[in-house]
């Protein structure tokens, strides 16, 4: 048992590792807190595991509505096949049948956290040319600026924040200590 606890350990360099190995070990029925349960952390409604005849073994949330705003959509999907964390964004302009989508991908084995470009999607068809993206943008009132700065909030400083606001949570980590993890930003691609 000593050694499951030091391998265990070794493997945790950061709070993704942690979330993610939490998921695991909830989930085999040893001694994890499985943060995602509805009575360790109510803002996230219930894991959908999907097995691999679909394609693989995974498991995807939503935050409830109650703690986003009305047009938001926060998910997060754990890959346990190829080992990975996606975070991602929703923000539906019902109105308009049009989608903004931002997102992270965590992968454990190069320990990345990968901030996703921002997409806009019109009718379910993805824009990307970079002057109907900025008439989008201006049609909403909105600007580049502010979507980093909610690409930044829904991970950060909602997601994290909660993750460590948990009941049950006794982190290693806390919001000034992420551990050590590669960060790239696929948006200066």
């Amino acid at each position: 048992m000593l050694f499951f606890g030091i391998n265990h350990a070794a493997r945790i360099q950061n709070v993704f590792d942690e979330i993610y190995h939490d998921l695991r070990i909830g989930r085999s029925g040893l001694h994890g807190r499985n943060i995602f349960g509805v009575h360790s952390h109510p803002q996230m409604g219930r894991l959908d595991y999907w097995p691999r005849e679909l394609g693989g073994r995974f498991a995807d949330g939503v935050y409830n509505s109650e703690y986003l705003d009305e047009n938001q959509t926060l998910g997060v999907s754990f890959n346990l096949d190829e080992p990975e964390i996606r975070f991602s964004l929703v923000i539906d302009f019902l109105e308009t049948d049009e989608r903004i989508s931002m997102g992270y991908i965590y992968a454990l084995d190069s320990r990345t956290l990968t901030r996703r470009p921002i997409s806009v999607f019109e009718s379910h068809a993805r824009i990307t040319d970079e002057d109907a993206i900025l008439y989008f943008l201006e049609r909403h009132s909105l600007t580049m600026e502010e979507l980093a700065e909610l690409h930044h909030w829904f991970l950060f400083d909602l997601f994290l924040a909660d993750w460590f606001d948990g009941e049950q949570v006794q982190s290693r980590f806390s919001p000034d200590n992420l551990g050590r993890f590669t960060f790239e930003d696929a948006r200066a691609e």
